[in-house]
């Protein structure tokens, strides 16, 4: 019973026309099909291939019936389908049709669409009106996501940038006398500037300049292993009496080495040992731990290694971090001789 209602031929119980004719034409095959297809299609008529336009109050798009799959997508392309039931309701709008316009059409190409659907021959003038505002609208500005952009006020150094043959790789387009821009990150721009012979400066998005910091080398936690070959010399016992010797007053203090002296310029939180712990992991490339605290924030420990010294700064990467960390020497409060494990 539910197949036969879904076939359309039964309804309310009943056989409907389509059914009657079925049952016809099973007794009587000699029944000609072009009335049992009549029949049908009394059931349910063809899909509709045309569209009423108002403007009134707003433009809209009405379709009696069933939407024969082109109406339907060609509408959904340049309006906003509201209602599907009794009538299929379109709305047709600046942004519906700006959404058609980004798809590449001209207002032209969608003035022949309308009229191709049209259940009259001449478009109403708003809707007409309405597609050639829009196509006028579209487009006047323009967006663009250059991956780097180089200025400057110089036009005739920007002219002769994007005129060189060795930057010609960097696909360098001119958006004005005093801008480039180029599809390639700006780490292999500023490389090849460089390499060109120019001097750029990296800058951030706020037009402050972007500082670069050397890139300390690293360096194994673990020592290398021993190769055959000469044992290290032996440090000269007497060189270090000298030093000893060398202190004066009724407090002895060891001659300070040319990296302790670097570092007690700036680190004066620091005591002689903890100056010379310090001292001794950057001349031997050595792990160490620091006491840290930045202004009036509480002291933190950081376990470093792969130190870099540039006063007032020290560069060390962190535990297992893939970075760098920078520290200011007149924040470290401490040096532990053994970092943590």
């Amino acid at each position: 019973m539910r197949e036969a209602e879904l076939l359309g031929v039964l309804a309310q119980g009943a056989l409907s026309p389509l059914g009657a004719a079925l049952r016809h034409h099973d007794t009587d095959p000699a029944l000609n099909e072009t009335e049992l297809a009549a029949c049908a299609q009394q059931v349910l008529p063809p899909p509709a291939e045309t569209a009423r336009f108002h403007t009134d109050p707003d433009v809209t798009a009405t379709v009696d019936g069933v939407c024969s799959p082109r109406l339907a997508a060609l509408l959904d392309q340049l309006a906003d389908r509201a209602v599907r039931h009794p009538a299929s309701l379109w709305h047709i709008t600046p942004a519906s049709l700006r959404r058609a316009l980004d798809t590449g059409h001209t207002a032209d190409d969608l003035l022949h669409a309308l009229r191709s659907i049209a259940d009259t021959t001449v478009l109403p003038e708003r809707l007409t009106d309405l597609v050639r505002e829009a196509a006028d609208a579209h487009g006047r500005v323009r967006l663009t996501t250059p991956a780097s952009l180089l200025h400057s006020t110089d036009t005739a150094l920007i002219a002769e940038i994007a005129a060189s043959d060795r930057l010609t790789p960097l696909s360098l387009r001119v958006l004005a006398p005093t801008v480039l821009t180029s599809p390639l990150p700006g780490v292999t721009v500023l490389a090849a500037l460089r390499d060109a012979g120019y001097a750029p400066i990296d800058e951030e998005h706020d037009g402050a300049s972007r500082l670069e910091r050397p890139t300390p080398n690293r360096h194994p936690l673990l020592p290398a292993p021993r190769t055959a070959g000469p044992a290290p010399e032996a440090p000269d016992l007497a060189d270090l009496a000298e030093v000893l010797l060398s202190a004066t007053g009724d407090m002895p203090v060891p001659r300070l080495s040319p990296t302790e002296q670097v570092l007690a310029r700036d680190a004066q939180h620091l005591d002689p040992p903890a100056l010379r712990r310090l001292a001794h992991a950057l001349d031997n490339a050595l792990e160490t731990a620091i006491t840290y605290a930045p202004g009036a924030g509480r002291p933190t420990t950081h376990t470093i290694h792969s130190l870099e010294l540039d006063p007032p700064y020290l560069y060390a990467w962190t535990g297992t971090d893939d970075e760098v960390s920078t520290f200011h020497l007149s924040h470290i409060q401490d040096v532990d001789a053994e970092a943590p494990a």
